[in-house]
């Protein structure tokens, strides 16, 4: 896991490196430029397959509705008043750092749908997001022994995927299942919250 999100900082390090080194004619641009939104809409689609391929298990939500309903608000509102806070310490558009904070470690879709309107929105969204997913994996064994439940909030939609391996591991069957869900219910919210910000722009 430690593994995973290293090789994924040292890409995302790479890529930039790499765009700061040569100059692109804008045809290029362009076509990287389309290439981005037909990745994002495979994206899109590739989630809803996973969403149906693991729908068995929202049959169980009933067991834990009150921890699930609190856990996503609570990720949901901290990731907005983060958002909110961040704006007003550095002076960063609010809209567009409202929606980067709600991209809630979902990095790929959120780069890629803020470089839409702006590469450097891209850039931050990506960035931000990122950097929360190597966050769960640095502080959630340190934190699950007190906050095994609230810890999930750090991990944001990466709880349904890649930090739900390390929540099993040291927190059991029965938190993974809470961060599944938790994870599931912000990929539904997340597309639709981060567009419907973005209309404000």
């Amino acid at each position: 896991m430690a593994l995973k999100a290293l090789m994924i900082l040292v890409l995302y390090i790479v890529g930039i490196v790499v765009g700061y080194s040569i100059v692109l004619d804008q045809w290029i641009i362009d076509v990287i430029d389309n290439v981005v939104s037909i990745l994002l809409a495979i994206l899109i689609f590739l989630v809803g397959m996973s969403i149906a391929v693991n729908i068995s298990y929202l049959k169980n939500v009933r067991e834990y509705p009150h921890k699930v309903v609190a856990l996503v608000f609570s990720t949901v509102a901290g990731s907005l008043l983060g958002g909110l806070a961040s704006c007003l310490l550095t002076g960063f558009e609010c809209i567009v750092g409202v929606a980067v904070s709600l991209g809630m470690g979902w990095y790929s879709f959120t780069g890629s749908y803020l470089a839409l309107y702006n590469p450097l929105y891209g850039l931050i969204g990506f960035s931000t997001n990122l950097f929360r997913e190597i966050m769960m994996f640095t502080l959630y064994p340190i934190l699950y022994k007190r906050y095994s439940v609230e810890g999930i909030s750090i991990g944001g939609a990466t709880t349904m995927d890649t930090a739900l391996p390390i929540i099993l591991y040291y927190s059991g069957r029965e938190k993974a299942f809470i961060a599944f869900i938790h994870g599931f219910i912000l990929t539904l919210l997340i597309p639709l919250i981060i567009p419907y910000v973005m209309l404000f722009k």
